[in-house]
């Protein structure tokens, strides 16, 4: 059924899973060409079974008494396609039968849908081990994937595996756990214990110097592979294998698949380290060009440019438009911030919890735009809504522009007196001391820019 395009086609627009994708890019060769289409097609076929598996989940729920085992017709509005809706009917009748005779028929009005679900998952788990086509390996594994992550006690295995926790000696229940531990220990900046918690439940005991080799039960674990390699980068282990299968395996599969939490971090891994090269080659903004610091940025500057053509999220977008000013594609770099301003001033009415955010991102883009005051002006309007224990959303911040500063130089007019507006604030987390070469001189809270060119 999913071999055809139309139904396909209808199921993806239904579930609204299909992220916005960037035009195809020209420079591409033939074969990446068709390895980019081969992907899409395969990430289609695999969003249109989860959105029908997850359609048949949200019918079957409905499954509540046995009256409405008894009733023969289906409550449901009709996708539309006669061929889904058929085997949505007979499917449900099906369910409808186990219902009885699992449940209400035995006084088990909340246990069937566990066993039904189990049931389905190990069927479709035995039946993958024959020689089908690839098509029909996807559906099956993704309808025991859905059945299981359905079942009514899997929230409750899942929170049992969280109590455990990074020293937990049993194994986790799924990969959830490991990579929901590990993306906690990220947020808390533990990036040491991360480390040494994905080293011992991921990796293979006989690591290779350079590499990241993955145990053989989470091959399929994308997004735990994506956050053990992100993980390798913040520990400083960038380069070589890690930075190959996040740039050339992990990176378009979460591109095509709209993961773009995981190419915002991949981005910025690759600013830091360009942040890091720059620093220590001591290089001048109009000689970085030759240093490998400059391709860390270019780097940063694709992914983030890939996740804004597919998000129009306005914290990608001032990132892109940063580090193309940073890598002297100035154009590039004013037309993203233009986009990236009418983003934030259309967001004011509708996002007043990110308000710190989308004022800051508006002075940036102002800044990389040549709007000095407005920028100054903005930023000014940020600040003014951090509380002084909110120090490290101001960092992030102020790293930007230590950065956009390194470039123009901390001592044009145009740039000092916002540099100083973020040092003459007190925080309780403060701001960093010297970043990017930028030693504290505050000029004095009440400095102001030159006016606007």
């Amino acid at each position: 059924m999913l071999e055809d395009a139309n139904i396909r086609e209808s199921l993806v627009i239904a579930s609204k899973l299909r992220p916005k994708l960037a035009a195809d890019n020209e420079n591409l060769t033939p074969y990446e060409r068709t390895a980019m289409l081969h992907r899409r097609k395969s990430a289609d076929r695999i969003r249109a079974a989860v959105a029908f598996h997850e359609l048949l989940h949200l019918l079957t729920s409905h499954i509540e008494s046995e009256t409405d085992v008894e009733r023969l017709n289906i409550p449901m509005t009709s996708t539309g396609i006669p061929k889904v809706d058929r085997l949505l009917t007979i499917i449900l009748r099906i369910r409808r039968e186990a219902a009885y005779w699992l449940g209400f028929q035995r006084g088990r009005n909340t246990q069937w849908l566990d066993e039904l679900y189990f049931g389905i998952a190990v069927h479709g788990l035995l039946n993958v081990r024959w020689k089908y086509e690839r098509p029909e390996v996807e559906v099956t594994l993704i309808g025991a994937g859905v059945a299981l992550a359905r079942m009514p006690s899997t929230p409750q295995v899942l929170r049992a595996g969280l109590e455990m926790g990074q020293t937990a000696t049993k194994p986790f229940p799924s990969y959830w756990v490991p990579l929901a531990i590990t993306h906690r220990l990220w947020s808390a900046n533990n990036h040491p214990a991360a480390d040494d918690f994905i080293t011992r439940e991921v990796t293979k005991l006989t690591a290779i110097a350079g590499r990241l080799p993955i145990r053989e039960e989470f091959q399929h674990a994308i997004p735990l592979i994506c956050e053990a390699l992100l993980i390798q980068m913040e520990v400083g282990n960038i380069g070589g294998n890690v930075e190959e299968q996040l740039d050339n395996v992990l990176r378009p599969l979460a591109r095509e698949f709209g993961d773009f939490e995981t190419l915002g971090r991949t981005a910025r891994l690759f600013k830091d380290a360009g942040d890091n090269k720059w620093e220590e080659s001591k290089l001048p903004y109009d000689q970085f060009a030759t240093n490998a610091g400059w391709q860390m940025y270019k780097k940063s500057f694709k992914v983030y440019a890939e996740a804004f053509a597919a998000t129009d999220d306005y914290y990608v977008g001032v990132n892109a438009a940063t580090l193309a000013f940073l890598t002297h594609d100035l154009e590039a770099a004013k037309s993203i911030a233009g986009k990236v301003a009418k983003l934030c001033a259309d967001n004011h009415d509708h996002e007043k919890d990110n308000r710190y955010w989308l004022f800051a991102t508006e002075g940036e883009a102002a800044l990389i735009g040549g709007h000095y005051a407005k920028a100054f002006g903005f930023y000014q309007e940020a600040l003014i809504e951090l509380s002084e224990w909110q120090g490290g959303m101001a960092a992030s911040t102020y790293k930007q522009v230590c950065r956009i500063a390194k470039a123009m130089g901390e001592d044009d007019p145009n740039i000092a007196p916002i540099l100083a507006l973020f040092e003459s604030k007190t925080f309780t987390n403060p701001l960093p001391g010297n970043y990017l070469g930028r030693k504290w001189s505050p000029l004095g809270s009440n400095s102001q820019p030159e006016s606007q060119p």
